[in-house]
């Protein structure tokens, strides 16, 4: 989270309300500056609230932009080309029986520009067609999160080898990281009393600490529907479809992924994280909820330009400043009202005080403005 951008942006809100509601409840102000004051703290608190979790502020270069079209194009087009091998591969595998005719597979590949860093993503996963499977079942059963148990898994995973051999093997050796983020998913069936399900300690203790893990990290923990959530499990514990999720995402890597050439070469490199996702949905239950999936993020790979960096808007940047100087103003306003009463011997303090106020908060916004701009965003 980014808790800088955060910050000044609340802080720009709750300025903003509160030169607003001054404005609004001072007697001595100009009608059209007292309007102009509101209107303007008004349309800020919104922006800035519209913007807090948005980077709508950012804009790229034209010739940027161009440079960003065309690598787009180009990822496009090797999209193209793994999706009709994927195609092909299942077609085969659906002939000889190894996988339901009813699985689907998906693959999508994106050009990212995340914290100023070009980021190569490729999801493999899949889906199951129709509400009632016919023929062989090739999800995992109840209980099941071994990649044995699941040949549509295994059949993904054995898909993602060839094309990270075809496609992405410059990327892999060259990128500055690679990060791993794999996706175990348990449907609504509860576990029943009279049948429970045991972890069989295959894949050994949880947590686990870096000389036990396969990849030099830790595993403490995991995401259990986006919250990071402890791990703790031990030959002999009972399943939930808690921990049941989490073992299908940690066995694609620890059963297959370990296995493939291009990640144990960069290991040192490979960051993992292990995700998991239940459902309390009763409408939510048989093989086809009963999935993985994962994620490949190659970080600033080599052959690619650099990540643009994006500049502050320069019409939000005018609009900051204006907005300072319109603080500024209302000041120097109070400042003046200060002069013409001290001139006829009236009390003068409150003018005073409100003139320091304004000032103050005036340069506070330029400040803000200032570092929000050059120093957040470039």
């Amino acid at each position: 989270m980014d808790y800088p951008k955060i910050i000044v942006f609340v802080i720009y809100i709750i300025l903003s309300i509160y030169c607003g509601i001054l404005a609004f409840f001072s007697e001595e102000t100009n009608k059209v500056l007292k309007s102009f004051i509101i209107l303007f703290c008004a349309f800020t608190a919104i922006t800035f609230s519209s913007l807090l979790f948005t980077d709508d502020v950012r804009s790229l270069t034209e010739a940027d932009l161009k440079i960003e079209i065309q690598i787009d194009k180009d990822i496009k087009l090797v999209e193209d080309k793994i999706r009709k091998n994927i195609f092909s591969y299942f077609d085969s595998l659906k002939k000889t029986g190894k996988i339901s005719k009813e699985f689907e597979p998906k693959f999508s590949y994106q050009n990212i520009i995340k914290d100023n860093q070009r980021v190569l993503r490729s999801e493999f996963s899949y889906t199951t067609k129709g509400e009632k499977l016919k023929g062989k079942i090739t999800d995992y059963n109840l209980g099941k999160y071994h990649l044995a148990d699941s040949p549509s898994a295994l059949s993904m995973l054995e898909f993602a080898d060839i094309t990270i051999r075809e496609f992405f093997k410059d990327n892999f050796e060259q990128g500055e990281e690679i990060q791993l983020e794999l996706h175990g998913f348990a449907d609504a069936t509860p576990f029943d009393p009279k049948d429970p399900k045991y972890y069989d300690g295959i894949e050994g203790d949880f947590p686990k600490s870096p000389q036990e893990t396969l990849n030099g990290q830790k595993i403490y923990a995991y995401k259990l529907n986006g919250v990071e959530t402890p791990i703790k499990l031990k030959e002999g514990d009972l399943l939930t479809n808690e921990t049941l999720a989490f073992l299908r995402a940690y066995c694609l890597y620890s059963e297959y992924l370990v296995t493939v050439k291009q990640i144990r070469e960069v290991e040192s490199k490979t960051r993992i994280s292990y995700h998991a996702t239940t459902t309390k949905d009763v409408t939510k239950k048989g093989g086809k909820f009963r999935k993985v999936k994962f994620t490949i993020d190659i970080i600033n790979p080599i052959g690619l330009p650099p990540a643009p960096e994006k500049k502050c808007n320069i019409v939000f940047q005018i609009f900051l400043l204006l907005l300072s100087a319109c603080l500024c103003y209302y000041g120097f306003y109070h400042y003046k009202r200060y002069h013409e009463k001290r001139d006829r011997n009236e009390p003068v303090k409150k003018d005073l005080i409100k003139f320091l106020c304004w000032i103050l908060i005036g340069i506070v916004c330029i400040i803000l403005s200032l570092y929000f701009c050059q120093i957040l965003f470039n």
